[in-house]
């Protein structure tokens, strides 16, 4: 299998990631009730989508980049703090959440996947042994805590 069609998954989440994020944001720009819609669509993809992608990237990626790749190192440790933050967002966000910080979530989310794209997997690509790679297409994640 190529190194494209085994990260296929992590690459159809980021644009649907961009995509979603894009949607997000003009629907929160829109009228009350598109924001409360917003609202329940951020919270739904935060429970269901988020935490089994950012596992994917952390377990499959960046820990193979720490170990092995010391050049890559600095990204994989930004895209990291970055997960972070993600990850308090959707354990704080709920309704009264205010739309100054919904919007900054949103943001990192464009912005994060469009760095990834553009930057982590095309270095994945080049780096990665087929051991490595077939860690990425075979991955399962963790049950969430």
């Amino acid at each position: 299998m190529l190194n494209e069609d085994k990260t296929q998954k992590i690459h159809r989440e980021h644009e649907e990631g961009i995509e979603f994020a894009e949607r997000m944001l003009a629907m929160i720009g829109a009228n009350d009730a598109e924001a409360e819609s917003a609202f329940m669509q951020i919270k739904a993809y935060c429970d269901l989508e988020l935490e089994q992608h950012l596992q994917h990237e952390e377990m499959t990626l960046f820990a193979p980049l720490f170990r092995n790749y010391k050049a890559h190192q600095e990204l994989a440790r930004q895209l990291l703090q970055e997960h972070g933050r993600m990850r308090s967002f959707a354990r704080l966000f709920d309704a009264n959440t205010p739309v100054e910080e919904v919007n900054e979530f949103l943001e990192l989310l464009k912005a994060h996947s469009i760095t990834e794209e553009e930057q982590l997997l095309p270095a994945i690509s080049e780096l990665f042994s087929e051991e490595e790679m077939k860690a990425i297409g075979d991955f399962t994640p963790l049950a969430k805590q």
